[in-house]
């Protein structure tokens, strides 16, 4: 099994682990080099189960043994480390604009494009779109929620905290909540995602990880990474992650889109809303 994607098969397989499983999958995702020591024993007693729970763990990811299962682990911290060292010859500039190609090119695995199309089929669908986003999100949640208002009508930003009583209220099982969601997490959006679930309305996580607080709620999730390279999380990843999502949806329905936006065109000419 190749080692540098350890984390891309706990992703893909997660949802099969037994409740024991998923707490050491957690725990080794989050944890990855102080795991690549330890012994079953010991990260069975760091996640809160058992030795064999953890070895059965490695059975399921697809490994013919714990050993397997560590060794692929130690091969992923190594090439880590090697990155990291050519990372650190490399000038300031040229390292954040690589990383950021590195997350790009991430977008293009099938799994990922697979779940880009699902987002758009629900968003295409729901009566009305709520998105929300707090913080370092919601610079990417205001930007998309305008871009998405030009192709579809009923679309919501909840823009500060404690409005989404109000928004949430008229949400039925035929609408979408979009909650975007990135370290460091906040509880409201959660709170968002936990609510629309309860009412069986669906919800697409944009996110960081498959096993963040979010995602855990979502119907579809949608993966990324911020470019912590650039010292303040750059949401460009992200914006370019709903710019695919915006795509899918003009191709699905390109009527529709092609309806709103001449509707919208006459509007901005009537209002001389651009100088040109």
């Amino acid at each position: 099994m190749n080692s540098h994607h350890f984390e891309q098969v706990v992703k893909e397989k997660f949802q099969t682990l037994s409740a024991g499983q998923k707490k050491v999958a957690e725990y080794l995702i989050n944890h990855l080099e102080e795991a690549a020591f330890q012994t079953a024993v010991q990260i069975g007693r760091e996640s809160g189960v058992s030795e064999t729970t953890v070895i059965r763990l490695a059975y399921s990811l697809g490994f013919q043994s714990f050993s397997q299962m560590e060794e692929s682990i130690q091969q992923r911290i190594m090439v880590s480390s090697s990155v990291q060292n050519e990372k650190n010859d490399q000038d300031p500039l040229e390292r954040v604009l690589s990383n950021e190609v590195k997350i790009l090119k991430q977008l293009t695995q099938p799994s990922n494009v697979e779940n880009i199309w699902k987002a758009v089929d629900v968003l295409v669908a729901a009566d009305q779109v709520v998105i929300a986003g707090y913080r370092s999100s919601y610079g990417a949640a205001h930007w998309f929620s305008l871009m998405l208002t030009t192709l579809r009508e009923n679309v919501r930003l909840i823009s500060q905290p404690g409005e989404f009583h109000e928004v949430l209220c008229d949400l039925t099982p035929n609408s979408a909540v979009v909650v975007l969601s990135f370290p460091r997490y906040v509880e409201e959006a959660i709170d968002i995602a936990r609510y629309a679930e309860q009412y069986n309305v669906s919800v697409i996580a944009v996110t960081d990880r498959l096993l963040s607080p979010v995602s855990e709620l979502a119907d579809v999730t949608l993966i990324t990474e911020t470019n912590v390279e650039s010292g303040f999380n750059s949401i460009a990843p992200i914006i370019s992650l709903l710019d695919l999502v915006l795509t899918g949806f003009q191709v699905r329905d390109p009527e529709r889109v092609q309806k709103r936006q001449q509707k919208l065109e006459q509007l901005y000419s009537y209002h001389q809303t651009y100088m040109e």
